[in-house]
């Protein structure tokens, strides 16, 4: 069902004349059933900002491209009278008025159905919303775009891992896990570095090793221990983007959406740990799945890769031994269900540390939910007391090379 008004056509004008943040307005915009004539004017808002560096403005393509010349004429007459953007059209309004005219209109359809079937269709009711299937071809054509962006991929610097998540794919999301203190930082800032050596554009949240990360990134570009890294290791070499917000510059999780929300586009875009912003409050839970919902469709959206990681919910000792699952994951259900791959950083503890703190340095990048094919493990070699890691196959061929503090460059 269709709902227009004054504020309809008012709120398409402001978007299509008026508008400064127009890719952010049409996604706020999207929940709204138009008009035909105002769906139009909606859908050449979308088709303009696909187009490369047009030398027109959105006016003259609207007036251009337009059927209804009569319609876009009297949109043009109205003053939409907004200088901050949609909030004072209050669109929140108007799409409650749409969501209530279409629930009863479905409930008024129930009227004369027995009882059991007014039930059923009430159990089944989730938004009053028409949604039409792919047919094969949109599934193709959805798949093939998929496969450009697989091949398009930075590779994570593990030739193991690559093979099955098919590299940092744009528009992915992944939840990385592990136990505490196993590496997933020193994993992130491989990841990080690995990437940004194939002239790509890195975002690191650096909010659990805060500032930090700079030794574990020049402990792995200088090949030192962290003993050995000096103040000059800490240079990155040439080329290296890595930009770094730390818990002084966001400090809430809206901190950080509006962050990523309004950032110029990276290739990969790591959230080191997003236990930060969601370890406290009774709606704990809900908070973490509306924010790896928001990150999902960023994502998508933005065509980058969101790599998000989290703590696994607390186990027996007898459990960690056995290895981490996905449903280990800590928290909200959707780190899980709406991430495109699921990695655990995988180590077995040292049996002969009195302490049961340290952990052998082999061990894997496992790999239990993939959009790119099947699950697996990339074999991988922590080097002891620095922040570099290695595939096992690489680290056996160079195994020599590592002397003494200093880790000599590799061939």
């Amino acid at each position: 069902m269709q709902y227009t008004n004054a504020s309809q056509d008012k709120t398409i004008a402001y978007l299509a004349f008026s508008s400064k943040d127009l890719k952010s307005d049409l996604q706020e915009l999207s929940k709204i059933t138009w008009s035909e004539k105002n769906k139009e004017v909606y859908n050449l808002c979308k088709a303009y900002i696909k187009l490369e560096s047009p030398d027109f403005t959105l006016t003259d393509y609207i007036i251009d491209q337009s059927k209804n010349k009569t319609h876009i004429a009297n949109l043009l007459t109205i003053d939409s009278g907004i200088s901050s953007g949609l909030g004072k059209i209050n669109m929140e309004a108007l799409i409650e008025s749409q969501e209530n005219a279409n629930l009863k209109n479905t409930l008024i359809g129930l009227r004369d159905k027995p009882a059991n079937e007014v039930l059923k269709e009430v159990k089944n009711l989730k938004g009053i919303r028409s949604i039409k299937p792919l047919n094969l071809e949109e599934v193709k054509a959805q798949r093939i775009i998929d496969r450009k962006y697989e091949k398009l991929a930075p590779s994570t610097g593990f030739i193991g891992l690559d093979s099955i998540i098919k590299g940092f794919v744009s528009g992915h999301t992944i939840t990385m896990t592990g136990d505490t203190n196993v590496g997933k930082t020193q994993v992130c800032c491989n990841f990080a570095y690995n990437v940004a050596k194939q002239a790509k554009k890195v975002l690191y949240f650096s909010l659990e090793p805060d500032i930090t990360v700079i030794e574990y990134l020049a402990s792995i570009w200088a090949r030192k221990t962290f003993n050995s890294v000096t103040e000059d290791d800490l240079t990155p070499p040439k080329g290296i983007n890595i930009d770094v917000y730390t818990k002084e510059h966001v400090k809430t999780l809206d901190d950080m959406v509006s962050v990523v929300e309004n950032s110029e586009r990276y290739d990969l875009i790591i959230i080191d740990h997003f236990g930060y912003f969601t370890s406290i409050g009774n709606n704990k839970t809900q908070v973490e799945s509306n924010a790896m919902k928001t990150m999902a469709s960023f994502s998508k959206r933005n065509k980058t890769c969101v790599l998000i990681v989290v703590h696994p919910r607390k186990t027996s000792p007898s459990k960690k031994q056995k290895g981490l699952s996905i449903q280990d994951i800590s928290g909200s259900a959707a780190f899980s269900q709406d991430a495109t791959d699921v990695l655990i950083v995988m180590r077995k503890k040292d049996e002969d540390d009195p302490l049961n703190i340290k952990y052998l340095n082999d061990g894997y990048i496992a790999v239990h939910k993939t959009k790119a094919g099947g699950n697996g493990a990339s074999a991988i070699k922590f080097i002891e007391g620095s922040a570099l890691i290695m595939e096992q196959d690489e680290y056996a061929k160079n195994e020599k090379k590592f002397i003494g503090n200093v880790i000599d460059t590799l061939t």
